[in-house]
């Protein structure tokens, strides 16, 4: 079997494991649902605030909080119908660039986990992208892509699977002053009874999706220990001071044991995003 190739330019929420490196996401598939939730493996995402839309502020821009429970939407049926359709037309260029099959028991047709509106590949369009799931193996591999509409057609079309598969999508308002929208992927995974997660940051340059760079949001030792009381989690909330040299920041929390709450231990620290070990994307159309 071989797996995708790819290129990007968006921002991930992922759980990844522990071996791997936080600026690769992670298949979804490696953690348990509840493991973002916070209902079970005592790993509890109970922060007082429920999850809210990235908030834009002259200052400063959050991109992701950690602590914040994952609340995937419900697509539309015409955003489905949208993705289904565009997958279907090129579902041979699909199948030769990824050299993937899905299972035969696979439901046909895709998953679309998530949209979110911008100027993504032109200054001053209003356009839509798209993140959906066609299929995945085992843990770690599959079919998914992002598509990129503008006024009902297709600008551009991205598959990966490689490294995993993504399980939501935001974006950010050119944080950058180019004219061009920001996206966020996120991927969740666990590993050898810890569990990660991590936001990367892509963008379209010059016509092909480019690596921003990745920082990590959770993480936790939760299935790793035996006594409850060694249990240790820890979040981060990231946010960008917008500029032509963007500018990122982190506050860090921790929760011990069993606690659902969060105690802060640093504050407005002044970080960089991890450029190392991209995901791999593959131009369709």
């Amino acid at each position: 079997m071989k797996f995708l190739r790819t290129t990007t330019a968006i921002i991930i929420f992922a759980f990844s494991a522990a071996a791997c490196s936080s600026a690769a996401p992670i298949n979804s598939a490696n953690v348990p649902a509840n493991a973002l939730s916070g209902s079970g493996n005592n790993i509890e995402n109970n922060s007082e605030k429920q999850p809210t839309p990235i908030e834009n502020s002259a200052e400063r821009v959050a991109i992701a909080d950690g602590r914040d429970n994952f609340e995937p939407k419900e697509a539309s049926s015409d955003d489905t119908k949208f993705v289904d359709a565009e997958f279907a037309a090129k579902e041979a260029a699909i199948l030769k660039e990824s050299n993937f099959e899905c299972d035969a028991d696979a439901e046909k047709g895709v998953t679309v986990l998530g949209t979110v509106s911008g100027s993504f590949t032109k200054a001053g369009a209003t356009q839509k992208a798209y993140l959906y799931e066609r299929c995945r193996a085992g843990r770690s591999f599959g079919i998914g892509g992002i598509v990129i509409g503008d006024g009902g057609k297709v600008v551009t079309h991205y598959i990966f699977g490689e490294n995993g598969l993504f399980a939501g999508i935001n974006s950010l308002k050119d944080i950058n002053k180019n004219g061009i929208d920001e996206i966020v992927l996120s991927a969740v995974g666990s590993g050898q009874g810890y569990s990660t997660a991590d936001v990367s940051l892509y963008e379209f340059s010059d016509g092909k999706l480019s690596f921003m760079g990745s920082a990590e949001t959770f993480s936790s030792n939760d299935g790793a220990v035996e006594k409850e009381a060694d249990i240790l989690s820890s979040a981060y909330k990231i946010s960008v001071q917008s500029g032509k040299e963007p500018m990122f920041f982190r506050d860090t929390f921790e929760r011990k044991g069993t606690s659902t709450k969060w105690n802060e231990t640093s504050k407005n620290e002044k970080m960089k995003l991890n450029t190392e070990t991209p995901s791999k994307f593959s131009k369709i159309a």
